[in-house]
């Protein structure tokens, strides 16, 4: 692989493991403001915990894929 391949495959690299980390800082932010007092009744309480849920569980996934990132990048160094 020559040097012009590698500068594009870290690029590419930073860019997918900047985006992650800035879903998880959103994710964060908005999970962080979740008050069960605001919702009108239980339904409205399960599905908003539903989605919290989700919400957790998918960043959870991209913590494994953030650290494939790294990896990919140290190989690259």
């Amino acid at each position: 692989m020559n040097q012009k391949e590698l500068k594009r495959y870290k690029k590419v690299l930073d860019d997918s493991k900047l985006a992650i980390l800035q879903r998880a800082k959103k994710t964060k932010e908005e999970e962080s403001n979740f008050d069960t007092d605001d919702l009108p009744d239980e339904i409205d309480q399960a599905s908003s915990e539903y989605a919290q849920s989700m919400a957790f569980r998918l960043r959870d996934r991209e913590k494994f894929l953030l650290k494939k990132v790294e990896k990919a990048l140290a190989r690259v160094e």
